[in-house]
């Protein structure tokens, strides 16, 4: 009978605890608490996965049961663009001890200020683009109002991107989620 040599005795153990960690990390984390419940769709008597929390997979999943708690995720729609063009008249930090938002006033000789509301200071200093009394700006907008709603002078306007000194900074995606979040994880 051949004898395993120690090499060769490693290299087993090394391949049998590649293969455990690989299937241990393939096992959701919630199978072992027991927050999946299993169904079967209409179609073919396929089963799908689907947390009991109602909330659906990206991908979305078909039940023959309509859910308990009638949660239903929307897709994100794009927002209206609004573009804005203007000298700053003012600069504004509307939470100076949290996030540290910053808001401007843009306007002209012609049109009343639009406050505008662009992202957290840091944010703005992290891309290059902090804004200053005086300074020409223009980007596009978004309004976060009831559908339909007309569009008024002094409605907040949240900033999907600015461009100061010629440099071009995104703040938020085309369907207004801010990138400086975690909300898009």
């Amino acid at each position: 009978m051949n004898k395993i040599e120690p090499e060769g005795m490693i290299l087993l153990l090394g391949v049998f605890g590649f293969i455990v960690l690989t299937l241990a990390a393939l096992i959701p984390d919630d199978l072992e608490s027991g927050e999946y419940s299993f169904r079967a769709s209409q179609g073919g008597g396929a089963v799908n996965a689907l947390p009991q929390s109602g909330i659906a997979p990206v991908g979305g999943v078909q039940t023959a049961e309509p859910m308990a708690q009638n949660v239903v995720m929307q897709p994100l729609q794009s927002r209206r663009v609004y573009a804005y063009s203007g000298t700053i008249q003012k600069v504004l930090n509307r939470d100076p001890n949290g996030w540290g938002q910053i808001h401007v006033f843009v306007g002209d000789m012609t049109v009343p200020p639009q406050e505008i509301s662009l992202s957290p200071q840091w944010y703005l200093q992290f891309q290059g683009c902090t804004p200053v009394v005086g300074q020409h700006v223009e980007g596009q907008a978004f309004l976060f109002s009831q559908p339909g709603a007309a569009h008024a002078s002094n409605d907040l306007l949240y900033a999907k991107n600015v461009i100061l000194n010629g440099v071009r900074c995104r703040l938020r995606t085309d369907n207004g989620l801010a990138l400086w979040s975690d909300q898009l994880k």
